[in-house]
């Protein structure tokens, strides 16, 4: 009995923040982990975070378009993390319904627009789409002004 009193003094709460390591700005939506167990958060929209920790546990910080970031919980209590950019990540992996997996093992149809295929004289995103994306068919109720949202079918 005195081994599991001896773990649970040892299990702590970790908190900090994280942020953008180019521009400082904080990061939400961050998943944070501990190596080897189950136990996961998320940072909040101020890029904060807390979760129950081991001293001998290691943290992963891990974001779409970010490198993954490990530190080792230790004595800390409070970690502050700067993440940076990964090169090239956001070619090679898609976002799916469930986490994120690798554009060569998906099947079924995944289409991309670009940002700048969006620019176009129309009042409203939605508009914009229109003829951009396979499977999808695009259309308007009404030429009244104002009320130029499109309504979408997806083809299957």
């Amino acid at each position: 009995m005195l081994f599991c009193v001896a773990a649970q003094a040892q299990t702590k709460t970790v908190s900090g923040i994280v942020k953008n390591a180019e521009d400082g700005a904080v990061l939400s939506g961050v998943t944070v982990s501990v190596l080897n167990k189950q136990q996961l958060t998320t940072t909040n929209p101020n890029g904060e975070f807390q979760i129950e920790a081991s001293v001998g546990d290691t943290l992963l910080f891990s974001f779409i378009g970010k490198m993954d970031f490990k530190e080792a919980v230790g004595d800390k209590s409070v970690i502050q993390v700067l993440m940076q950019g990964a090169k090239n990540d956001m070619d090679e992996v898609t976002v799916v319904a469930f986490g994120k997996q690798k554009k060569a093992s998906i099947v079924g149809s995944i289409t991309t627009v670009n940002a700048k295929d969006l620019r176009v004289p129309a009042s409203n995103l939605t508009s914009s789409f229109a003829g951009r994306i396979p499977g999808v068919i695009s259309y308007q109720l009404s030429g009244e002004p104002g009320a130029d949202n499109a309504q979408f079918f997806v083809r299957g």
